[in-house]
């Protein structure tokens, strides 16, 4: 696994991979989860697929497309998930902030 820390001030961004990114803040001396996003583009169809995790405000901004056709379709949803802090991810893929959607 690639993992790619940079420090700004009192948050911490995460490339997990080339389509992963974690960003957490430090809270109650711990650092806590506060955005994620990911992004997929299929190379053969240039379909893409992103998922942008905001847990100040607990909403899930779901958008696909195809950058050819030049088409995208945004969708927001509620949830009720509870940020968790750094140590307390351990495998990827494995929290399921809403259902279907991991991570």
């Amino acid at each position: 696994m690639y993992i790619d820390g940079f420090v700004h001030f009192n948050e911490i961004d995460f490339e997990v991979n080339e389509q992963d990114f974690y960003t957490f803040q430090f809270k109650n001396d711990q650092f806590v989860i506060t955005n994620a996003k990911n992004y997929v583009v299929d190379d053969v169809s240039d379909d893409f697929f992103g998922n942008a995790y905001d847990f100040k405000n607990h909403q899930l901004t779901v958008r696909a497309g195809n950058i050819n056709a030049n088409t995208e379709k945004v969708t927001t949803f509620e949830f009720k998930a509870i940020p968790k802090t750094l140590p307390e991810f351990n495998e990827m893929y494995e929290w399921e902030v809403m259902t279907d959607h991991f991570l």
